[in-house]
């Protein structure tokens, strides 16, 4: 999951045409864009949960806990994957309840293959899978399981 410390504008057709098949989740303060959170549908039963941001004059009104009920509630079907190399996101999804925090081996089958292709666009994968430690030094892995795989 990113997280923009500092963000102070969204873009919406720039987020889309960089993040084409994520499914777009907005809210709005005052009837202006506030944030947004995206996630992606992948395998039979997970979804991605992969971008949830305030504007920075947003922050501290509750939209991004709102924000981010209102993207779990959409995705009660689906397992969810969250991955984050953000420290703020780890504190928060330890807090989370259902979460489970996993490392890269832990993480089922599918969920494994996902990541490596979603990733092999920034990263040599062999340099990923050739040390066993790697991905869980670098990333944190979060699961909620709501249905068997």
């Amino acid at each position: 999951m990113q997280a923009e410390p500092g963000f102070t504008g969204v873009d919406l057709d720039e987020y889309r045409s960089y993040n084409p098949s994520h499914n777009i989740t907005t809210i709005r303060a005052d009837k202006e864009l506030a944030g947004l959170a995206a996630h992606k549908d992948f395998g039979k039963n997970w979804a991605e949960f992969a971008t949830l941001i305030i504007l920075s004059k947003f922050r501290g009104q509750g939209l991004g806990k709102r924000l981010w009920q209102e993207t779990l509630h959409q995705l009660s079907y689906k397992n969810i994957f969250v991955i984050s190399a953000n420290p703020i996101v780890k504190n928060r999804m330890a807090l989370s309840d259902n979460f489970r925090q996993r490392t890269f081996w832990q993480l089922p089958r599918t969920v494994q293959g996902y990541f490596i292709r979603q990733k092999v666009r920034w990263r040599n994968v062999k340099e990923l899978i050739s040390s066993r430690t790697a991905p869980m030094g670098e990333f944190d892995f979060f699961v909620k399981t709501n249905h068997k795989e």
